[in-house]
């Protein structure tokens, strides 16, 4: 994530109700590509923030605002000692395990199916 994505991240915690579950939002300043970039020295950086946001910031977990950094969380989490959460990983879970209870989503009230309306217009017609 980078400093620019630090809004987004907070305006999306808002919107999904999380954010009072939220210390603060960092950002490593590194585009997606340099964490492939060994030269770039990435996953110190990130190690190196995500620590300041467990001392500073007395954060007790790391939530990732990025998937190209998915690799890095088990090993680093073993570093910091502090769990870290891949959203995509966490995402595909909950849609795994919603598929698994055969779960679906509701027909009633707000996601009912709209009722059946008239056709007008050029489609409406008899073809020729």
């Amino acid at each position: 994530m980078t400093g620019s994505t630090v809004g987004t991240a907070w305006h999306l915690a808002e919107r999904y109700g999380t954010r009072c579950f939220c210390k603060n939002g960092r950002a490593a300043d590194l585009p997606v590509l340099d964490l492939e970039d060994p030269a770039k020295n990435a996953r110190a950086l990130i190690r190196d923030e995500w620590l300041r946001a467990l001392h500073e910031d007395r954060c007790e977990s790391i939530v990732l605002g990025c998937a190209g950094m998915s690799d890095l969380c088990r090993p680093l989490s073993d570093e910091i000692g502090a769990p870290v959460v891949d959203g995509v990983a966490v995402a595909v879970k909950l849609a795994e395990s919603l598929a698994t209870l055969s779960l679906r989503t509701s027909k009633l009230g707000y996601w009912a199916t709209p009722p059946a309306k008239p056709e007008c217009g050029l489609s409406s017609g008899p073809s020729r």
